[in-house]
């Protein structure tokens, strides 16, 4: 009705909007949630890049198999993480949800171990990855997980992109962590988002330029 050529879905949008589209792309049939609509003469066809930002930004992490992952939330960006993780052959992985049916759901699906939400300060781990919303504006001063939790991983990912440093990331950083921001995932993301929508290469410097200064990042 717009007449646009596309957009782009966010939490908690990414599994809800697939009954609105006419096609879906292999990765969003995969993951079964999607966060890219292309419209071509009113076909909408639903694509998922997280799957791609995913797999850019953990890779470097992947060379020890047998770390421990702990996933946070049962939700689209939560698919697009464990799908991620399959790609790359991680396979340790422990998996919470604040909606228990939900989260069990999901974890029998992926075959994972599931852990009450109750006990999420529990787990020992060296990845802790957020998908959760805990943290996005306006409930900025939250933290999915208490301090000690955080200081004893290693690396530490939140998919929030707004406030691009959340109470996490602050807490992670603070306690020296390796870290991966949402932001982080947003640009790699978007850099897929933009060859679908316009068919031609992005201009990945000056992307990079505009989200540093969108977001007040320091080069």
């Amino acid at each position: 009705a717009l007449g646009i050529r596309g957009c782009s879905v966010s939490m908690p949008y990414k599994e809800k909007v697939i009954q609105y589209l006419d096609s879906l792309d292999v990765s969003a049939k995969k993951v079964k949630a999607v966060n890219t609509i292309v419209n071509d003469d009113g076909y909408l066809t639903g694509y998922n890049t997280d799957v791609l930002s995913l797999i850019e930004c953990l890779k470097k992490f992947k060379k020890n198999k047998h770390q421990r992952i702990f996933v946070l939330g049962a939700g689209g960006m939560t698919r697009a993480i464990l799908v991620s993780l399959d790609n790359l052959k991680m396979k340790n992985i422990q998996l919470t949800n604040r909606t228990t049916t939900k989260g069990k759901r999901l974890a029998k699906e992926f075959c994972l171990e599931f852990i009450n939400w109750q006990k999420r300060d529990t787990i020992k781990t060296d990845i802790i990855i957020n998908t959760t919303s805990v943290g996005m504006y306006p409930e900025i001063f939250e933290s999915p997980l208490l301090d000690n939790t955080i200081k004893n991983s290693n690396i530490v990912v939140d998919v929030v992109s707004n406030p691009s440093k959340t109470k996490l990331i602050k807490l992670a950083k603070k306690y020296k962590k390796q870290t991966i921001l949402g932001t982080d995932l947003a640009f790699q993301q978007a850099i897929a988002q933009f060859k679908l929508y316009t068919c031609r290469n992005p201009p990945i410097i000056e992307m990079r330029k505009a989200i540093n200064q969108f977001y007040k990042i320091k080069n």
